[in-house]
């Protein structure tokens, strides 16, 4: 799978309909997680958060890149930001290292996702989505 380009609407940038995929790509993981279908849905968490980073000019990685590596490059460029809702880079940094801990689990050794697990994967998602791009922090349910 990979970044599904959103139609962009006539009134739309390139900017919003990355924003609005992203957004989509959260409602599709979390209605992945409801169905039990836990590895797709922390894959279409990993795909929303590729589709912010390809909006940011700043944040340009290979496409063969894995998370692992997209996540440490998050790491290291965004160092001295913090977390959205958070004013330190610790938080941020934990979140970097938890989402991609748990989701690289999930996914390369199909771990099973523990109860309320998503909901944390989700949460961590979104502050790394809050520091990539700001307008997306509002993508909480």
């Amino acid at each position: 799978r990979g970044v599904e380009r959103a139609d962009v609407a006539p009134d739309e940038t390139g900017s919003q309909a990355r924003i609005r995929a992203h957004r989509e790509l959260l409602q599709q993981a979390r209605s992945e997680a409801a169905a039990g279908q836990h590895r797709d849905a922390v894959r279409s968490l990993n795909l929303a958060l590729l589709a912010l980073c390809e909006e940011r000019a700043e944040l340009r990685f290979a496409k063969s890149w894995t998370v692992r590596e997209v996540l440490a490059y998050l790491r290291r460029r965004l160092r001295g930001k913090g977390a959205a809702g958070s004013s330190t880079p610790e938080d941020l940094r934990g979140a970097l290292d938890a989402y991609g801990r748990r989701s690289e689990a999930i996914v390369w050794n199909q771990e099973p996702l523990g109860d309320g697990e998503f909901g944390h994967l989700e949460e961590a998602a979104l502050r790394i989505a809050g520091a990539v791009h700001p307008a997306a922090a509002g993508g909480r349910r």
